[in-house]
């Protein structure tokens, strides 16, 4: 089955659990067969092949941040 994660955070790159659960999910994933890509943005070089570098991330000031 081809499969595909479209995220706004993934490793190395500063992330938190979503980044995290694509990750561990893309992983079992593939070990059980499938085809995955993960689509998300990077600010740095990505080394993981399933991942398409889909810009960079930008920061947005919010609630006086």
């Amino acid at each position: 089955m081809h499969i595909g994660f479209l995220t706004h955070e993934y490793p190395p790159v500063s992330h938190g659990g979503i980044g995290s659960f694509v990750q561990a999910l893309a992983r079992r994933l593939v070990a059980a067969g499938h085809e995955v890509r993960i689509l998300a943005p990077a600010s740095e070089p990505v080394d993981d092949p399933r991942v398409i570098v889909a810009g960079y991330p930008v920061p947005i000031p919010a609630a006086g941040s």
